[in-house]
């Protein structure tokens, strides 16, 4: 962490140049570039929160909609003569139906002054909001008439509430997730370095390149590559000012996200210590010291398995957290699971063959646990699967596999015979995705 220090100390032109190094060191680090994969996860799943309230908001104000269509179809008439020129067909009944053909994914707001729930709902709401008041003042006020109408201001005002509500908690989550601000310094790492977009063929790709290279003018973007390579210093005294000033703010937040980075680096080694960082911990452990010992505990009649799992909640325990295996929860069994907050659930497996099997069939009992375990003080948040490979193919598994609001990582520990492992393996990886082993595949 000492680089960063001196990263900090840098200013304006320099800061930037060295994002890249700083970077880089935390990345090459196998600690700490479990807790940076952790603070990006964290983004994803505020992300996911997001499109999950927009599309149950956007659902909701789908259903007014065709209320409206029902009780006044002669708004739907009055929108369905508008003609392209109309600017009112931009904020009517056809504009909401130009929403329902669109799929926009919620992205993140990189800026927390500007951080708001992007999606089709907030647009959709306030779309039925105008058709509504429209409709029953359309003087413009006076009382309100078509009474048939009444209670949907009220229901689409009540959506709109949430909305704002989401929105709000984005704009906490934009300011106080340290994996976003980790999100900032990656996004100036590509620019400092942006490879060249090609000009394309054809019309019309080549125009969807041109209005790319419109909409970046005069953006952060367009502001950073002007301050890297310009010939005249951003911060020059007869220059842009304001562009000076943008780009002081620039500096000033990203110096603020390095700082922010580093704290939560330094919380998380010196206190929480990721479980990921842990469990990657045994697996190294395991492959490079204790292949010999551990597969023959794991080829025990009956109880290899089991004698596998052991090893494991040993080495957590050592690691400081305090698991108990074979745990009975109601009518729910676990391998391993440690009491803290929030709690940790693991299942270890192994396997010699039937290798896809295994690897669902556990899946398939992670699912069934965490859709159990849902409420506290026995909620999971997080949970692993441990597989061990003594023999057959050696599987490829994805990274991570969201559902049932957790995430649970998937760690292949290779205690096979070293003439069958690695390079040695004749056969090609069994390869098992993500989506075989969501909740709705399994």
């Amino acid at each position: 962490m000492r680089q960063v220090g001196f990263f900090l100390r840098q200013s304006g032109v320099r800061f930037l140049l060295a994002i890249p190094r700083v970077l880089t060191v935390l990345r090459e680090e196998p600690r700490l570039a479990v807790l940076l994969t952790d603070m990006l996860d964290e983004v994803r799943t505020e992300l996911e929160r997001v499109a999950a309230e927009d599309d149950r908001l956007f659902a909701a104000a789908v259903e007014i909609r065709e209320q409206i269509g029902g009780l006044a179809p002669d708004l739907e008439d009055a929108h369905r003569r508008m003609t392209e020129g109309d600017a009112r067909r931009r904020i009517g009944l056809l504009a909401f139906d130009d929403l329902r053909a669109v799929d926009v994914v919620p992205a993140l707001f990189l800026d927390p002054q500007k951080a708001q729930q992007r999606g089709r709902a907030g647009s959709a709401l306030q779309i039925l909001a105008d058709v509504l008041e429209s409709a029953r003042r359309p003087d413009g006020d006076g009382p309100p008439r078509r009474p048939e109408l009444d209670d949907l201001p009220r229901q689409v005002g009540n959506l709109q509430r949430e909305w704002r509500a989401s929105s709000r908690r984005h704009r906490v989550a934009v300011e106080a997730l340290p994996g976003v601000s980790l999100t900032r310094l990656e996004w100036a790492d590509y620019y400092v370095d942006e490879p060249p977009e090609i000009v394309p063929a054809g019309q019309e790709a080549l125009d969807a390149w041109a209005d790319r290279q419109f909409r970046r003018y005069g953006s952060d973007e367009d502001l950073l590559q002007k301050a890297l390579f310009d010939p005249v210093p951003i911060d020059d005294p007869f220059g842009d000012q304001h562009e000076s000033h943008r780009f002081t703010e620039m500096i000033d937040r990203l110096r603020h996200d390095v700082e922010q980075v580093q704290e939560e680096l330094l919380r998380r080694i010196g206190t929480v210590r990721s479980r990921r960082a842990i469990v990657e911990r045994f697996k190294v452990r395991a492959e490079w010291h204790d292949r010999e010992r551990l597969r023959q505990l794991g080829a025990e009649p009956r109880h290899g398995e089991a004698r596998l799992r052991d090893e494991l909640a040993r080495f957590l325990f050592d690691a400081g957290l305090n698991p108990v295996t074979e745990v009975v929860l109601g009518n729910v069994r676990a391998d391993i699971v440690a009491v803290a907050t929030p709690t940790l659930y693991v299942e270890a497996k192994q396997y010699q063959r039937g290798e896809r099997k295994v690897v669902t069939d556990a899946m398939k009992q992670i699912w069934d646990t965490a859709g159990r375990l849902t409420e506290e003080p026995y909620k999971i948040r997080e949970a692993f699967l441990v597989i061990f490979r003594r023999g057959g193919r050696r599987v490829q598994l994805p990274e991570h596999v969201p559902g049932f609001g957790i995430t649970v990582y998937l760690v292949l520990i290779d205690i096979g015979d070293a003439a069958q492992t690695g390079s040695r393996q004749r056969a090609a990886p069994l390869v098992i995705t993500a989506e075989e082993l969501a909740p709705t595949a399994t």
